[in-house]
């Protein structure tokens, strides 16, 4: 999310990561949702424009998922299963041991690497679309 960000903007690396460092996963998936609207909007057909809404939806779906691995304690087990201990801190305090066997991990991480790759794509085609425009405005 942080290089189409970046991209969406045309900022440098130095810019965009300022921004996008200090900004949440949830955060960061609606700004790159209304950018891609905003850049899009008188460049892209509709039906680009609405894979590419499936896209970023996809991504916040998998949010929770990435906040779990980055935030949560974790450990693995002798058949590769993953147990994450899940501290709950708002209101009341609670913890939730939760096991990802093997599988779930790589269906995650596939799932995670189509929706990157889908969403590098989008980028790229924006890109490229903008750039062409502003060839021939010149």
């Amino acid at each position: 999310m942080n290089r189409s960000i970046r991209r969406c903007y045309g900022l440098r690396f130095a810019e965009g990561s300022i921004i996008t460092r200090n900004l949440g996963a949830q955060d960061k998936a609606k700004v790159l949702r209304t950018a891609v609207e905003f850049f899009s909007k008188n460049c892209m057909p509709k039906e680009w424009r609405d894979n590419a809404d499936k896209v970023i939806k996809d991504i916040n779906k998998l949010i929770p998922d990435r906040n779990t691995v980055a935030h949560t304690a974790f450990k693995a087990d002798h058949k590769g299963d993953v147990r994450l201990l899940r501290v709950l801190a708002v209101h009341t305090f609670s913890e939730q041991s939760v096991t990802w066997t093997r599988s779930q991990i790589e269906e995650k991480c596939q799932e995670m690497d189509k929706v990157c790759d889908a969403l590098r794509h989008l980028s790229y085609e924006l890109r490229q679309r903008r750039r062409s425009l502003r060839e021939a405005a010149h």
